[in-house]
């Protein structure tokens, strides 16, 4: 056996990022990743693990380019500096992937008591979507988008979880409704990570940028908020990234 083409040979450079990703969870916590796992046995099993997920089937044929979404502030109750942060990067990234007109809705406007919790999810967990297309109906909107922050952790490993729906105002039936959730400790996110990191042409790809998106819950939100809103656009609007 040829020793010196093993020896030669450089590791893939998610598996560095996720050494490195595991040094820093171990370094940052003493916190087990998920399930027992440790860096490597997601690649070795071929274990497929899906970040973003849809409980409705995709809309045939695709979206039209024309119409306008109001995306509402997200609900949580997570520190407010981190939600503000939240909402800008859904809106920042919306605007950047989803080929429709973009409302921008004021958390503090006129309607705020029709965005709060008890009132657009009643029953934990579930959008009210006729009160969705209500609103989104006084905004002036075509469509809705709301987001719910199901879980979050800001220290690292960082934890963003994220249910969504999108609503007809016409018609009031929900659009498409997806799951989108992000865990540090995870190795497929690591991999996705990776993958964005690469994307950024105005950020070098470089383990120090890595570190700074792990560490930063602003940072952190803007990837996961990229993903989220990529995801959208590829499912409704067929679009895929250059």
């Amino acid at each position: 056996m040829n020793t010196q083409y093993f020896n030669d040979r450089k590791p893939a450079p998610w598996i560095l990022i996720a050494m490195f990703l595991a040094a820093i969870l171990a370094s940052s916590s003493s916190c087990v990743l998920q399930r027992g796992r440790n860096f490597g046995h997601w690649a070795q099993s071929g274990e497929k693990i899906d970040l973003i997920r849809y409980s409705i089937p995709a809309p045939e044929p695709k979206m039209p380019d024309n119409i306008t979404i109001a995306i509402l502030p997200a609900i949580s109750d997570m520190p407010q500096p981190y939600l503000n942060t939240l909402n800008n990067n859904l809106l920042q990234q919306s605007r950047v992937y989803v080929p429709a007109n973009i409302l921008e809705v004021d958390p503090d406007g006129k309607l705020k008591a029709y965005m709060t919790k008890d009132n657009l999810m009643p029953i934990a967990g579930v959008f009210n979507s006729q009160e969705v297309g209500r609103l989104g109906r006084i905004l002036g909107a075509s469509h809705v988008l709301c987001c719910h922050v199901q879980n979050y952790r800001l220290d690292p490993p960082q934890i963003l979880s994220l249910h969504f729906i999108l609503v007809d105002t016409g018609s009031f039936k929900t659009v498409t409704e997806m799951t989108a959730d992000f865990d540090a400790s995870e190795q497929v996110t690591a991999i996705t990570l990776d993958r964005y990191l690469r994307s950024r042409s105005n950020r070098p790809y470089n383990i120090t940028n890595l570190d700074i998106i792990l560490r930063s819950p602003s940072q952190y939100s803007a990837f996961v908020a990229a993903e989220c809103m990529f995801s959208f656009a590829e499912r409704l609007w067929k679009r895929q990234k250059n």
